[in-house]
């Protein structure tokens, strides 16, 4: 009975479903509350039991509900960053029977995530989605199952750094229409950024080609989004507190996220993000009309490991069991890659429009690499280029860093691998500098908090590409902000194809467009607002800006696309 929480109120839905029918909503209610007390209590106790050493410092706890109602709703990197600066780095949480790890330093995130990575490469559960019976994905997976390293290789196999230089070209090509696109219509700049990376990963992963702006794909990526961002707070919902609400009818209160779960898988909707590019690409293979692919190559695989297997029977049971691997591969690299790219790309533009000094010394810099001379642009850049371009080099880093896509590792971020940030959950007791962390800790990184480490970056709120240059340069050097990326076994395994295809595109834009703030009918300049959602992806609201092209030959060059 004193095992976890769900066994701890089993004898709730054993004993009191006739209270459910007669009525009698106080003795539920009564037994709710002390079955509550009850998990909270012997939590705590055999917290108390397995150390002596102290749990990591936080604020005051409250009793029963410990730190619950501290907890902000709203900017909880900024608040733990804040807290952080009174209690220290590695901050300490609990609240209904959970214990959650805040790491605020890149420090201790190294110590613990990536030096103990055998004690925390463990994932929380997420019951919500366990409901919505989404297709393997590494995101979720645990550490330790014969799923996970066949996820990590088949990611390791298409996205190394070797592997992801083969998809240069396409980035190259869909940065030279973005740019196009951003000439034409300037007003809709948000849209195109996301047709941009939409259109690089759906070709990636299956060699299909985005032409239209009402293109299905950019509708499927909004449609998964949508409905992720209403299944509540991932982790944090009365059904991940506890999972024996989700057995309940959905009249019952606590229970409409699990109805909103079930409603979501048996709809099929959000489930296209898996299947739709993986049918395109079966259905190109009947025809002969296949391109090279990600999952054209996971495919041709599948079907000759079926070739060797002669029951019939055998074989389509192996099939039914692979395909979800391949389907669940598909979307985390479909979802991931198109949303975290585009939030990326609103904070460059979000960056240069405030300031305009930035984007001046950049454009120099291409014009003296690629021989432009008096405004006369002669060719797009390269990725050849890249190591010859310093300071765009530095305001691609100091975007990553500026506002960090994935502010915080928090639940609602488990669709965005490409920027890393999961929480992680810990197997085993641990201790680190004498504090105790128990087994089953949620633990993440506050990435947000991170970046604003004033011990490595100096005004670090401020937009500041110089920071990385070298002192011999008249930069500050310090270092490049890598915690987007994730940490130990559960570091991004896409991070050299966001990060080319990132520098492509900023490269290209800055090279053929000049940003400058939007002025209203006065003709007086319009300050754009620093100021960003939260949800599954931190995107930026929406703000204007005037996009034009740099020079007359810019824009023939932009035509010529």
């Amino acid at each position: 009975m004193f095992g976890s929480s769900e066994s701890s109120f089993s004898y709730i839905l054993t004993n009191y479903a006739a209270s459910l029918s007669s009525g009698k909503w106080w003795f539920l209610i009564l037994d709710l509350v002390a079955g509550c007390s009850l998990a909270l209590l012997v939590a705590r106790l055999a917290f108390r039991q397995n150390s002596k050493l102290p749990f990591p410092p936080g604020p005051p706890r409250e009793p029963i509900l410990g730190h619950l109602r501290l907890m902000p709703s709203e900017n909880q990197a900024d608040v733990f960053h804040e807290w952080a600066k009174v209690h220290g780095d590695v901050i300490g949480l609990q609240f209904l029977g959970r214990n959650v790890i805040v790491l605020d330093s890149f420090q201790t995130a190294h110590d613990l995530l990536d030096e103990r990575g055998l004690i925390y490469s463990c994932r929380p559960r997420f019951p919500v989605y366990e409901l919505m019976r989404l297709d393997p994905s590494l995101s979720l997976l645990q550490y330790g199952t014969k799923e996970f390293p066949k996820h990590r290789k088949i990611f390791q196999t298409f996205l190394g750094k070797h592997e992801s230089a083969e998809y240069i070209p396409y980035q190259t090509e869909y940065a030279k229409i973005l740019v196009r696109n951003l000439m034409e219509k300037p007003e809709r700049f948000m849209w195109y950024l996301e047709k941009f990376t939409t259109s690089v990963i759906i070709r990636i992963i299956s060699g299909y080609q985005i032409v239209e702006d009402d293109d299905m794909y950019i509708k499927i990526v909004h449609d998964f989004s949508e409905t992720i961002n209403n299944s509540g707070s991932p982790g944090n919902t009365p059904v991940d507190y506890f999972p024996w609400l989700r057995h309940l009818p959905s009249w019952f209160p606590g229970t409409f996220y699990a109805s909103y779960a079930r409603s979501a898988h048996e709809t099929q909707k959000m489930h296209q993000l898996y299947n739709a590019p993986v049918e395109y690409v079966q259905k190109q293979m009947a025809n002969g009309t296949a391109q090279p692919s990600f999952v054209y190559h996971l495919l041709e695989a599948l079907n000759v490991e079926l070739e060797v297997i002669e029951d019939p029977i055998k074989k389509q049971v192996f099939y039914e069991e692979e395909l979800p691997h391949i389907t669940g591969a598909t979307g985390m690299i479909y979802m991931a890659g198109a949303e975290t790219s585009y939030a990326t790309l609103q904070r460059f533009f979000l960056g240069i429009t405030l300031h305009p000094e930035v984007q001046t010394i950049a454009q120099a810099e291409i014009d003296c690499v690629l021989g432009n001379v008096g405004g006369d642009l002669k060719r797009f850049p390269e990725i050849g280029d890249r190591e010859n371009l310093p300071f765009v080099e530095c305001i691609l880093q100091e975007t990553f860093r500026w506002h960090p896509v994935v502010p915080l590792s928090k639940y609602s971020s488990i669709f965005s691998p490409l920027i890393s940030c999961i929480p992680h959950r810990s197997i085993k007791d641990d201790v680190y500098n004498g504090m105790f962390i128990p087994e089953g800790s949620t633990v993440f990184p506050n990435i947000r908090g991170i970046s604003l480490d004033e011990h490595i970056y100096s005004d670090p709120h401020v937009f500041n590409p110089m920071r990385f240059m070298s002192k011999e340069k008249g930069g500050k050097g310090e270092p490049y902000f890598l915690a987007q990326w994730g940490f130990g076994r559960r570091v991004c395994p896409g991070r050299y194809l966001a990060e080319t295809g990132l520098w492509l595109a900023i490269a290209t834009i800055l090279t053929t467009l000049s940003i400058q703030k939007a002025k209203d009918e006065n003709g007086k300049e319009i300050e754009p607002e620093i100021k960003f959602s939260d949800g599954m992806v931190s995107q930026t609201y929406p703000f204007r800006c005037d996009i034009i092209p740099r020079s007359e030959s810019a824009a023939m060059l932009i035509l010529k696309v």
